[in-house]
């Protein structure tokens, strides 16, 4: 899976080259309307989504600071 080729510290343009364009950019404090998942929040400034292609219900994520490094990823499936 690419996700595991992202580490924190990367730059915003490393994750984008490895993963490319997200499906979704979510700026902080909002939650995301289809996943049950936290708000970008505390030094989360931008969180990018990249959407499964086939199963919708499925999506990883990559959480930026204000220098644009990767602070955290993850993985939801919608319930």
């Amino acid at each position: 899976m690419v996700l595991d080729t992202i580490h924190v510290g990367d730059t915003r343009e490393t994750v984008i080259a490895k993963m490319g364009a997200p499906s979704d950019i979510e700026p902080p404090f909002t939650k995301y309307g289809r996943y049950d998942a936290k708000k970008c929040q505390g030094d989360c400034v931008e969180r990018l989504w990249y959407e499964h292609r086939i199963c919708l219900d499925e999506a990883w994520l990559v959480e930026l600071d204000k220098n644009n490094k990767v602070i955290t990823t993850g993985h939801v499936v919608s319930p």
